[in-house]
C-alpha cells in the first residue's frame, strides 16, 4: 500500500476505535444503566465513576484510555512517514482521531464524552513520564477542589508544559499537538467552565446515586436541586409527602361528627 493509503487506514482506525463507547457499554451491560440518562448525561468514564462508583468507573477509565493507546500502537506499526515529518507526528494524529471519535462517536449519534481518558492513553504511549506528572496534577487538584472537570482541564494544560521541559526527541510535534489536544479538551468542558464560574458545578461525591436507579437528565445543566437536599433521605421525603396528603384529605361525615368538626 502507498504511504497515503496507510495514513488513511491509520486515521480511520483511530476514529473508529475512539467511537467505541466503552464506558457506555460497561454500564449498560454490567448494570443495565444508560449513562446518557443518569448523572450529567455524558457517556464517559467520569459520569460512570460519579453515577456508579469505582466498580464501573475504573474499568471505564481503563478502556477509554486503552482506545488511545491502541490507536497510537496501530499507527506505530504502520510506520507512515509523510513529507519527512517525524514518525511521532503520524502517531499523534491517529491518537487525536481516537479522541475525536470518543467525543463525536459514530455509534452514539456523534454525542460522546469529553476525551480526557482517551487523550491520556495517547500521551501515555508517547511520553509516560509526562503523563505521570499530569496525573499527579490531576490528583492534587481533584483532592483539593473535588471538581473533576477543573482537574481534567488543568492536567490537560500541564502536559504540553511537561513535554516542553522534559522531552528531547520529537519535542516539537509532541508540544504542538498536545497543546491542540488540551485546547480541544478545554473546549469540550465549556459548559463546566460556565458552571464553575457561577458556582453550580457538582463536586465529586456530592450527589450519590443508587447504581440501579435511572434518572432523567435535567434540561438545565446548572440545576443541582436533585443534589441540594442530600441531608434528607428519599424515605423522609415520601413520609413528608404522605403526611401532607393525609392532612389535606377530606373527612367523612361520621369522623367529622366524632371529632367535633360538624
Amino acid at each position: 500500500m502507498s504511504p497515503w493509503s496507510l495514513a488513511g487506514l491509520g486515521l480511520t482506525s483511530g476514529y473508529i476505535l475512539g467511537s467505541i463507547p466503552a464506558s457506555y457499554l460497561i454500564c449498560l451491560w454490567g448494570w443495565g444503566v444508560d449513562l446518557r440518562k443518569v448523572g450529567s448525561g455524558n457517556p464517559g468514564a467520569t459520569n460512570a465513576l460519579r453515577s456508579l462508583g469505582p466498580k464501573a468507573g475504573i474499568p471505564a477509565l481503563v478502556l477509554d484510555a486503552g482506545k488511545g493507546v491502541l490507536a497510537v500502537l496501530i499507527a506505530r506499526e504502520l510506520s507512515v512517514t509523510l513529507w519527512n515529518l517525524h514518525p511521532v507526528t503520524f502517531q499523534l494524529a491517529c491518537g487525536l482521531m481516537a479522541v475525536v471519535g470518543h467525543t463525536f462517536p459514530l455509534f452514539l449519534g456523534f454525542k460522546g464524552g469529553k476525551g480526557v481518558a482517551t487523550a491520556a492513553g495517547v500521551m501515555l504511549t508517547l511520553s509516560p513520564v509526562c503523563v505521570g506528572l499530569s496525573v499527579l496534577v490531576f490528583g492534587v487538584t481533584v483532592t483539593a477542589t473535588r471538581y473533576v472537570s477543573l482537574a481534567s482541564m488543568i492536567a490537560a494544560s500541564s502536559f504540553p508544559l511537561f513535554t516542553f521541559f522534559l522531552v528531547r526527541d520529537a519535542r516539537g510535534p509532541l508540544v504542538g499537538l498536545s497543546t491542540l489536544l488540551a485546547a480541544f479538551i478545554i473546549y469540550r468542558h465549556r459548559d463546566n467552565v460556565r458552571r464553575l464560574l457561577d458556582g453550580s458545578e457538582n463536586k465529586l461525591g456530592s450527589c450519590p446515586q443508587d447504581p440501579m436507579t435511572e434518572i432523567s437528565v435535567t434540561t438545565d445543566p446548572a440545576d443541582t436541586s436533585a443534589c441540594s437536599s442530600g441531608d434528607v433521605s428519599a424515605e423522609e421525603n415520601l413520609e413528608n409527602q404522605s403526611d401532607s396528603v393525609e392532612s389535606t384529605a377530606p373527612l367523612d361525615p361520621d369522623t367529622a361528627r366524632t371529632e367535633g368538626v360538624l
